[in-house]
């Protein structure tokens, strides 16, 4: 496994893709509204001072060099213990983070506890398709207020002090909880849906950031597909904007499962935000 090209790959992508949101916002390429256009201008504003911070590849790594993580379990704060390494299934050695039961953590890691604005990227897949009551749910954590060596959740897949993002299992449904409170429901594209097996492994994409306009929280969700990444729902507004001062504001992933024969599993987790 040549982790340097890994890193290398992901700043690359990064770097194509801030040209790529210049040239939209230069032209109002897919843009047709004001809102549409200072939305996307916010975007890049918070998207642009964002470093990769951490890329969790699943294994214990006592040489690895930042941003690469280097220890799967104790990088993290752990809901409970329903979780395992998978050698035999995964993106990039030596392993993949497999879900086993409702689970959920946050990164440990220095640089990535105070991320008012960031980004989640990683792999996954379940078992089962998008409306498969089987399907593990892809769920993401972020503004999280508990202090590192610590998590707080309900059931272990809803943050009860922060924001979660949640992949409703069996539905075509990503929702926004505030707090294990639900704020808001979105359906996923049916262009998405058909396009993307849930089943088998895919890029997914969480960021969020502060308007600057002052409209609140935006929630932006994302698949990788072909070669680009395409909005999975419409962009999510929290007028809220829960925690934005706060000093603490700490991100993880987690899952909720079907049953320990219906897993869902994570892989090349990465965390981006303001260095």
């Amino acid at each position: 496994m040549d982790i340097d090209r890994i890193v290398t790959l992901r700043l690359e992508e990064f770097n194509r893709e801030l040209y790529q949101i210049e040239r939209r916002l230069e032209e109002y390429v897919g843009l047709g509204t004001e809102r549409e256009i200072k939305i996307e201008e916010g975007y890049y504003r918070a998207v642009k001072r964002f470093k990769l911070l951490a890329l969790e590849l699943n294994g214990r790594l006592p040489r690895a060099r930042p941003p690469v993580l280097r220890d799967a379990v104790a990088d993290w704060d752990w809901a409970n213990t329903y979780y395992r390494l998978d050698t035999g299934d995964y993106v990039s050695e030596p392993a993949s983070l497999k879900f086993i039961g409702d689970n959920g953590n946050l990164c440990r890691i220095s640089g990535t506890t105070a991320l008012r604005d960031g980004r989640i990227v990683t792999y996954f897949h379940a078992t089962h398709g998008w409306t498969s009551s089987y399907g593990a749910a892809l769920d993401f954590f972020f503004r999280g207020q508990d202090p590192v060596g610590s998590i707080t959740t309900q059931y272990g897949y809803l943050l009860s002090n922060g924001y979660t993002l949640f992949k409703r299992r069996a539905q075509k449904e990503v929702e926004l909880y505030r707090n294990a409170s639900l704020v808001t429901s979105h359906s996923i594209y049916s262009d998405i849906v058909n396009a993307v097996d849930y089943a088998t492994w895919n890029r997914y994409r969480v960021t969020w950031w502060s308007d600057p306009g002052g409209a609140g929280l935006i929630v932006r969700f994302e698949v990788y597909v072909a070669g680009e990444w395409k909005k999975a729902i419409d962009d999510i507004v929290d007028s809220a904007d829960k925690y934005k001062d706060s000093s603490i504001n700490r991100c993880g992933i987690a899952c909720e499962v079907y049953s320990s024969s219906y897993p869902g599993w994570y892989d090349d987790t990465e965390i981006w935000g303001p260095a």
